[in-house]
C-alpha cells in the first residue's frame, strides 16, 4: 500500500493495485453539501451498495470489489471477482453475504455468473452460472431469495453463452427472447426458477420485500411484476419512455419509483396494482433514483445535467441540486447515514455527499 498526498486539496489517497482513490473534494453546491469524489480508472458506471449496520461501502470496479468504510473512505479490502467487470451488487445483511453479477469475459467457456462472497473476510463462497449477462441483482433476506435479470441480447445474436458453454446458434434465432428471471436459494446456491415471460431486454430489477413482488423494467416501456412466491404474472405498465431505466422502491408504501430519461419524467406506481399514483417532469435525463426512507426524499441523478437532484416524491419540487460527476447514471442511499453515492459513466467517478435533510 502506498500514500500520497494531493497538495492542492491536502487529501490521503490510498493507491492498491487498481483500487478506488480519493480524486478531490468540493462544496460548490446549491444545497452545501461537500462532494468526495472516487476514482475507480475505468470508464463505467461502478454499482454500489450499502451496510448500514457497519458503516461499510461495497463498490464494483473493473477487477472485483472494493470495500470501503463510509466515514473515513479508506479501502478495507479488496475482493476479485473473475470476468471483464462487476455490473451489479447486493448485499444481505442478515447472512453478511455480497452478491455479485459479472459480465462475460467474451472467451468461449466462459458465461455469465453469480458469485456470493463473505463480506468481512471477501472469502468466495458460491459460482453459480445464470446464463448470458446479468442486467441486475438483488436479494431478499427474508425469503433467503436472490434474483437475477438475465439479459441474453448482451452478446451477438449468433452466440449464446449458457452456464459456461459456448453454443453456436442459427442467426434466425432471437436470444433476446429467452430473457427471464432467475430465482435462486441463497443458502443452497441452486437455481430454484426461471420466469421466461420478460418479453424483451430488462434493464432494471428491484423487489418489495413487504409484499414479496418482483418488479423489472426493459427496453419497449414496460414495468412488469411477479410474485416473488408462485412467479405468477402481477401487472404490466406501459410507460412513456421505450427504455424505463431504473426501478426504486418504498418499502413502507408499497411503491415503486420509475425513471424515464429519454422523455424526462419520473412515475411512482403502486406495487400492487402497477397504477400510476404521481408523474412529474424533470428535465433532462432522469436516469436512476434513490429513496431515503427517513426523510422520503427521493434523489434522482440526471445524466445530461451531471448533478443529482434532491426531490419531493409528491410534486416532483427540486430541494437541492447537487453537481456531481460526469454522465451519471447509478445512485445508492445508506439509509442509516444518509451518504448518497452517484456512479458516473464517463470517468469511472463515485461521488458522496450527504442527502440535504440529515
Amino acid at each position: 500500500m502506498r500514500l500520497k498526498m494531493l497538495a492542492p486539496l491536502g487529501l490521503a489517497v490510498c493507491v492498491v493495485a487498481g483500487a478506488l482513490t480519493v480524486a478531490g473534494v468540493t462544496s460548490s453546491t446549491t444545497s452545501g453539501a461537500a462532494v468526495t469524489t472516487l476514482k475507480v480508472g475505468e470508464p463505467y458506471s461502478p454499482p454500489v451498495v450499502f451496510d448500514p449496520s457497519s458503516g461499510r461501502m461495497f463498490v464494483g470496479d473493473p477487477g472485483g470489489i472494493e470495500v470501503l468504510d463510509e466515514h473515513t473512505r479508506r479501502v478495507l479490502r479488496q475482493i476479485p471477482v473473475p470476468g471483464e467487470y462487476v455490473d451489479g451488487l447486493a448485499f444481505d445483511p442478515a447472512t453478511d453475504v455480497l452478491y455479485a453479477t459479472s459480465v462475460p469475459s467474451w472467451e468461449p467457456d466462459f458465461g455469465a455468473f453469480l458469485f456470493s462472497f463473505n463480506a468481512r473476510t471477501g472469502a468466495q463462497l458460491t459460482a453459480l452460472g445464470t446464463g448470458t449477462a446479468g442486467a441486475g441483482v438483488v436479494v431478499d433476506p427474508a425469503t433467503a431469495t436472490v434474483w437475477v435479470a438475465d439479459t441474453p441480447a448482451w452478446v451477438p445474436p449468433s452466440i449464446a453463452y449458457v452456464y459456461g458453454t459456448s453454443s453456436t446458434t442459427p442467426a434466425t434465432i432471437d436470444t433476446a427472447a429467452l430473457a427471464q428471471l432467475i430465482e435462486v436459494n441463497a443458502r443452497t446456491n441452486t437455481i430454484m426458477r426461471s420466469i421466461e415471460s420478460v418479453d424483451l431486454f430488462p434493464l432494471a430489477l428491484a423487489i418489495d420485500p413487504t409484499t414479496n413482488s418482483v418488479l423489472v423494467s426493459q427496453r419497449g416501456g414496460e414495468v412488469e411484476a411477479f410474485s416473488g412466491a408462485t412467479g405468477a404474472h402481477l401487472w404490466s405498465h406501459l410507460t412513456a419512455d421505450a427504455e424505463p431505466s431504473s426501478l426504486a422502491v418504498n418499502d413502507a408504501a408499497s411503491t415503486v419509483v420509475v425513471t424515464n430519461p429519454n422523455v424526462g419524467t419520473v412515475a411512482t406506481l403502486s406495487v400492487a396494482t402497477g397504477k400510476v399514483l404521481h408523474s412529474f417532469t424533470l428535465g433532462d435525463s432522469p436516469i436512476a433514483a434513490a429513496i431515503d426512507p427517513h426523510t422520503g426524499r427521493l434523489v434522482v441523478v440526471a445524466a445530461h445535467q451531471n448533478a443529482a437532484l434532491e426531490v419531493n416524491p409528491t410534486t416532483g419540487a427540486t430541494i437541492a441540486r447537487v453537481p456531481v460527476g460526469s454522465y451519471p447514471t447509478l445512485v445508492a442511499i445508506d439509509p442509516t447515514t444518509g451518504l448518497v453515492a452517484t456512479s458516473s459513466a464517463k470517468y469511472g467517478t463515485i461521488s458522496l455527499f450527504h442527502e440535504g435533510a440529515r
